[in-house]
């Protein structure tokens, strides 16, 4: 049953990623040109193959920050997390007792001006060295954080990536 749930989890959200960011493409307003020259560089490099191996596509660095940068604006899923220990909430008299299901805002997190300038926006920068250097590693949830985070984190991403750079190589997005 968890290899089920597991392959279940990892279809679902893969898949919606992609049409996700399938259409918000044009919504990027950022031209195939633009985004051709600055995140399929390492493609165009390759010898002229229209074959991709592992270390190229992490060699996109634009594209990491674009598939980010979707995920953060449309995250795909609720992270919630049993509490083993009551755990008094710092500031306040409030305890979260032992057994209790909770839920972390994700979306919100992810949005809060706090960590991100002009929150609403899409802006694949937010995921620059620099960028990511200034905020809390907890402020990018669409894994979850720590030892509980997504076993199936690398192999999403890469299937994204793969399927926005076939798409975008092959096709025009318009709306």
């Amino acid at each position: 049953s968890n290899a089920f749930i597991l392959f279940f989890a990892g279809f679902d959200t893969s898949s919606t990623i992609m049409s996700i960011t399938s259409f918000s493409w044009p919504l990027m307003r950022m031209s195939k040109t633009k985004f051709m020259k600055r995140s399929l560089k390492p493609l165009l490099q390759n010898n002229g193959s229209d074959n991709l191996d592992y270390n190229t596509i992490q060699g996109m660095s634009y594209l990491d920050k674009v598939v980010h940068e979707t995920l953060r604006l449309y995250p795909l899923t609720m992270i919630e997390r049993m509490c083993v220990k009551d755990y008094k909430v710092p500031g306040t008299d409030f305890v979260i007792p032992k057994g209790m299901l909770v839920q972390i805002p994700s979306t919100d997190i992810m949005r809060d001006p706090q960590y991100y300038d002009n929150p609403n926006e899409f802006n694949p920068e937010n995921f620059s060295p620099e960028a990511k250097a200034k905020r809390s590693p907890y402020s990018f949830l669409a894994f979850g954080q720590g030892p509980r985070n997504c076993v199936g984190m690398r192999f999403a991403l890469l299937q994204v990536k793969i399927s926005v750079i076939r798409l975008v190589a092959h096709y025009r997005l318009e709306m």
